[in-house]
């Protein structure tokens, strides 16, 4: 596991309320929800990036995408039988 750094952050209540219920909704720690949270946002930063260089809309986005998921779940399921 990769080392550990404790940080000190200044929230807002609210958002520190919405961590500590949603950390108590699922069984993780206050640190796993933010860390979560913050890996989501660079995510989705990722996916905008990735949009921006693509000429497809969002329909063909989604129809290759489940295209690419058949097609692996099938080579797998080839693989373990």
């Amino acid at each position: 596991m990769a080392k550990r750094e404790r940080v000190s952050l200044d929230l807002d209540p609210e958002v520190l309320r919405l961590v500590r219920a949603r950390a108590a909704e699922s069984g993780l720690s206050e640190s796993e929800i933010l860390e979560r949270a913050f890996c989501a946002f660079d995510l989705r930063d990722l996916l905008k990036d990735i949009r921006s260089r693509s000429d497809l809309d969002e329909d063909a986005a989604t129809a290759l995408a489940r295209e690419e998921l058949a097609a692996a779940r099938a080579e797998k399921a080839t693989r373990a039988a």
